[in-house]
């Protein structure tokens, strides 16, 4: 389902904020399919489809005339939990680094991105490690993670062309993990990786 922290992300001519969301989504076998769900404000709306197994994408299809999300739009569970992706207040696409390649596709990561920011630059520094449940030399998605690229920033951004892309197989999972050094200082993070989908 699909909620929102304010009533005026609503798909009625009233809602001001966003008013319906578009779901990238892998169903249960691994096949690539979307679906348009239009807000209710803070009623929660059902979707249509009931074999969403990885979200891929979540972000907004249309808006009023504030041009952003008024609250919080979260898509979750029926039941409220778990939560799988959210949109925040003041933005139009959630932030996820969380991907899985669909079925009959394979993904090539050929850039990666990172960046880092803190107030005492010279002691907090994040790392940053792609990870993946990729068996490499089968090629072929396992059930458990690997690290498939690692770096580190300290208050500065980090670009990386990587000379041989990293060939990621259908259903595995990725996600970007971020760690920090010190518990007690506080650091700013984005990432990205960006490559192309292909069929195999």
């Amino acid at each position: 389902e699909v909620i929102s922290g304010s009533a005026d992300d609503d798909g009625s001519p009233a809602g001001t904020g966003v008013q319906t969301v578009k779901i990238g989504y892998l169903d249960g076998s691994g096949v690539q399919k979307s679906e348009t769900v239009t807000l209710n404000g803070t009623t929660a709306v059902e979707t249509t489809a009931t074999d969403i197994w990885r979200v891929n994408s979540f972000r907004a299809a249309a808006v009023g005339t504030g041009g952003v999300a008024a609250g919080a739009i979260t898509l979750q569970e029926l039941d409220n939990a778990p939560v799988f992706s959210s949109i925040a207040a003041g933005q139009t696409r959630a932030r996820n680094m969380a991907y899985t390649v669909p079925y009959g596709k394979a993904l090539l990561i050929h850039e990666i991105s990172t960046s880092s920011a803190a107030a005492t630059i010279e002691k907090a520094f994040l790392k940053f490690t792609l990870r993946g449940n990729l068996n490499e030399g089968a090629k072929t998605a396992v059930g458990f993670d690997f690290p498939l690229w690692e770096g580190v920033v300290a208050g500065t951004g980090w670009q990386v062309k990587l000379e041989e892309p990293i060939y990621v197989p259908a259903l595995v999972d990725l996600h970007m993990v971020v760690i920090g050094n010190a518990a007690t200082d506080a650091a700013a993070a984005t990432a990205e990786w960006r490559g192309y989908l292909v069929s195999v």
